[in-house]
Order: C-alpha cells, then sequence, then structure tokens
C-alpha cells in the first residue's frame, strides 16, 4: 500500500488523517486490505510518519502482518515507494497487490474476480490483472512479483509503464465498480468520496 505522496492538490492538511464519515482515511485503507486476505500489507509512509503510526495504533491496526517502511523522499514518486515496498516484502512472495491509501473503498466481489482473472490465466503467462470502470484504470493492481522485479531493476519508473510495456496477452482486464477509481487527491473529492462510502457498489 503507497502513502507516501506528498498530496499537494489536497493543501497543507495530511489528508490520509481527514476523517470518513468518522474514521481517518489511512485507518479505513489499512483495515480494508487487512480484511481482503491474510497474508503481509507493506505500507510506505512518507518522510514524518508518527501521527500516521500514532493514528493506526488507536484504531488496533498495527500488528505482525503490517509492515511499515518510510519514504524519505516522497519527491521521488510513486515508483520509489514501490521499490521500498518489494524490497521489504518476504523474498518468497510470488504475487504483489498494488493499493492506494486514498482509494479506501475496496469492493470484496471486484477483488475476488481479480484473483480469479489472475489465477485462471496463470497456463497462459498472464502477469498482471487490473480493473477498469468504463475506460479508466483502476485499484488495486494484481502483478507478478517477477515482473515487478525484473523491470524495476532496468529503472522503469512504475507500475503504470510496466503493464504498458507487457504483451495483451500476459494482461487480464475485469470490469469494475466506480469505486475502484474513488481517490481522494482534493477536498471536493473528499466529498464526494464520503457520499460513495455511503451508497452500494455501482
Amino acid at each position: 500500500m503507497l502513502a507516501a505522496g506528498r498530496s499537494q492538490r489536497f493543501g497543507l492538511a495530511d489528508k490520509l488523517l481527514q476523517p470518513i464519515n468518522g474514521v481517518p482515511l489511512l485507518a479505513r485503507a489499512v483495515r480494508a486490505v487487512q480484511q481482503l486476505g491474510a497474508g503481509p500489507v507493506v505500507l510506505v509512509l512518507g518522510r514524518c510518519p508518527r501521527r500516521q503510526i500514532r493514528v493506526l495504533a488507536q484504531h488496533n491496526l498495527l500488528g505482525p502482518r503490517l509492515i511499515i517502511c518510510r519514504n524519505p523522499h516522497p519527491e521521488r514518486g510513486m515508483s520509489y515507494s514501490l521499490r521500498i515496498a518489494l524490497n521489504a516484502l518476504p523474498c518468497c512472495t510470488s504475487v504483489v497487490d498494488i493499493h492506494l491509501a486514498d482509494m479506501p473503498v475496496q469492493h470484496r466481489p471486484t477483488y475476488w474476480r481479480l484473483l480469479r482473472a489472475f489465477s485462471n490465466g496463470a497456463a497462459d503467462n498472464v502477469r498482471v490483472a487490473r480493473p477498469f470502470y468504463d475506460t479508466r484504470p483502476g485499484h488495486p493492481v494484481r502483478m507478478a512479483r517477477g515482473v515487478l522485479d525484473q523491470h524495476m531493476s532496468q529503472g522503469s519508473d512504475g507500475a503504470q509503464r510496466i503493464i504498458r510495456a507487457l504483451p495483451t496477452a500476459q494482461k487480464r482486464f475485469i470490469a469494475g465498480p466506480s469505486s475502484c477509481v474513488a481517490d481522494m487527491d482534493t477536498r471536493r473529492m473528499r466529498r464526494t468520496l464520503i457520499w460513495r462510502w455511503r451508497q452500494p457498489a455501482r
């Protein structure tokens, strides 16, 4: 889970600590991802994560499953955070789900369809599965660990470029709900996200 962005469009406040129906955005996002499965969750926070970690502790989200890393250079972008996350994963990890902390609405049926699309395509060497809403790419993204390691070692600047570079036969795309593209980059988006949280998935 990548959460080290500078949030320049949101303003001076830390958007990860902003409440969404009473619960801070970061706590909602981490809890949602932890509830999807039993594997380790690597959370990459920014330069000064103390307040964010305190919020996670207040919501009983700290534990052996949650591996917290710090990105000392948020200005280097999401790809740098992704490298940090990959380095923190157990070496036996073969598949990675990429989540963004400012997209906390996890539609469980969509996630299971994503897993099935990836697993069912294993015999065809499928290396990535991703939801789309209309024509917009969404999250989470499921990718083979080997593909990420290979491209990152070659200097790739993020998962988007890796996905575009892969042959079409190695990609699976599924139709997702609007929540798979619902992020919180601005205060207006926060109001929209609060509204979306109260609505059934569509």
